[in-house]
């Protein structure tokens, strides 16, 4: 998905591989005999990844459209989370991706 999404000029910090598995904010605990995938992304640039999205999704291969459109949905709502959560004072900063 990374490279049909850099091929349409999807920034690189933008990518799925880049924020998925980008590891938690911060130091954590081993896990043990368990290794979940943590990522995150900054809350700031969810509105700029559902754009950059959103503007591709025709031209992408049919096998990704799906998931990008999915992408574009879940960080619009999660933009219009942090704007809102903005207004009343808080900062929501990580968007966090847990994988196990």
């Amino acid at each position: 998905m990374d490279d049909e999404l850099t091929r349409h000029g999807v920034p690189s910090d933008l990518l799925p591989g880049t924020f998925l598995f980008s590891g938690p904010p911060l130091r954590l605990p081993h896990p043990g005999d368990t290794v979940p995938a943590i990522g995150t992304l900054p809350a700031q640039r969810a509105a700029a990844l559902a754009d950059a999205y959103a503007s591709v999704l025709g031209r992408l291969e049919p096998e990704f459209r799906d998931v990008a459109r999915r992408f574009a949905e879940l960080m619009r709502s999660e933009a219009e989370e942090w704007e809102s959560s903005r207004k009343l004072g808080t900062n929501l900063d990580t968007i966090l991706f847990w994988f196990h």
